[in-house]
């Protein structure tokens, strides 16, 4: 009976642990870098690919298309590119006052000069912003409720490329991205810790691509290999490979239709065990009348880790050299994360006019436990026309 009754209470403690949400005790790297908030830290770059599910990995175009894969680049003259990103804020979960997640204070997706260097070579030259969160706010009562300490931790992650594309055949076209990668944070969380210190850790990347086919049907191939990187935080280090990539899609077109078909892989899973391998599904149609062009897509974005994030605590209060600080004892240290997976719908639209192209694209997540709106407003300018003195003829 004794046994009976002891078999009893290991199986309830055991379906017990079994009901509970996973919890990271352990930050493999700064909390706000994880990849469980790419859900909404991640800008998606290039209004005519974000207008046409995310698509684009096989398609020539002039710039911005290089973000997908460098081998699109395909340019007639010398252009500029420049482009917005708005992303209303998303409230945080399980968190008091308020908080909502928030994008870059500058909503700046792209700026990008574009340049022929001859018949089968084109360049180019980008600053992008691929990643931005800022929580506001993470506050902290002190003084029963009298006063508040308000924390705003951030992290952008700032991209400088040079693109280089070439054609050596109809049929096939080559690009190359050396990519230079600054990631920013600032006021990392510490329990029973008020610093407030900014960090850069940066990394080159690079990321081949390729084009077998036209602009009427192809497949496309891109991808980046693991990139060793490392934090020198003032209360922890952190070393570990950013997640190697690969992408591959392809597009058909009939008449003025064209449809494309696109898929995504990052090796998450090799940051931290509880992390599950992130895959993207894209499909997007685009349709061409004169000078306009109309789009429509639908992607999904598969679920990273779901459930709590233990907030790191301060070494010092840890081991017993500090005191533990009495406010942050009424802080509760867990951040929770809710199901990623996202379902994506986007529409979008390009006016073409004579020296360039304006693009506009709205896409949100529908039927998503985590929500995420994203507008994109693009200007794509031949350089000639701010160079171009001639007066009109009278």
């Amino acid at each position: 009976m004794k046994r009976f009754i002891l078999f009893l209470m290991l199986l309830s403690i055991s379906l017990l642990f079994a009901g509970m949400p996973d919890t990271l005790f352990t930050l493999p790297m700064p909390q706000f870098c994880a990849p469980y908030y790419d859900f909404f830290a991640r800008n998606y770059i290039g209004s005519e690919a974000a207008g046409r599910g995310y698509t684009g990995l096989s398609i020539p175009a002039p710039l911005p298309g290089v973000m997908l894969n460098p081998a699109t680049l395909e340019l007639d003259k010398t252009r500029f590119y420049l482009e917005a990103i708005f992303k209303p804020a998303y409230a945080a979960e399980a968190l008091p006052f308020s908080a909502e997640y928030h994008g870059s204070d500058l909503p700046l997706g792209i700026v990008a000069l574009g340049f022929p260097l001859g018949n089968s070579w084109d360049a180019a030259l980008s600053y992008s912003c691929p990643q931005s969160l800022i929580l506001k706010d993470f506050s902290v009562e002190i003084n029963q409720g009298a006063g508040m300490v308000v924390r705003r931790p951030t992290q952008i992650l700032h991209q400088a490329t040079g693109t280089l594309a070439w054609q050596p055949v109809p049929q096939l076209r080559l690009g190359l991205n050396l990519i230079n990668q600054w990631h920013y944070i600032d006021d990392h969380l510490w329990v029973h810790s008020w610093d407030r210190q900014e960090y850069f850790s940066y990394n080159f990347r690079l990321q081949p691509g390729l084009i077998l086919g036209d602009e009427s049907k192809g497949l496309g191939l891109s991808g980046m290999p693991p990139t060793p990187t490392k934090w020198e935080l003032r209360l922890a280090s952190y070393e570990y490979d950013i997640p190697w990539e690969a992408a591959v899609g392809g597009h058909y077109s009939q008449g003025d239709l064209r449809l494309a078909l696109d898929m995504h892989y990052q090796n998450t899973a090799q940051i931290h065990e509880d992390f599950k391998d992130h895959y993207s599904l894209h499909l997007g149609l685009e349709k061409t009348k004169g000078v306009n062009t109309y789009r429509a897509g639908y992607f999904y974005s598969s679920d990273v880790y779901s459930g709590y994030v233990k907030i790191p605590i301060n070494p010092a209060a840890e081991s017993g050299e500090l005191d533990p600080d009495y406010f942050w004892e009424y802080v509760n240290p867990y951040l929770k994360i809710s199901d990623t997976a996202q379902h994506f719908l986007g529409v979008g639209y390009t006016r073409n006019f004579r020296r360039g192209n304006i693009y506009f694209s709205a896409m949100h997540a529908f039927g998503s436990p985590q929500a995420q709106t994203q507008l994109t407003l693009g200007l794509n300018l031949h350089t000639s026309t701010f160079f171009n003195t001639k007066l009109p003829e009278k």
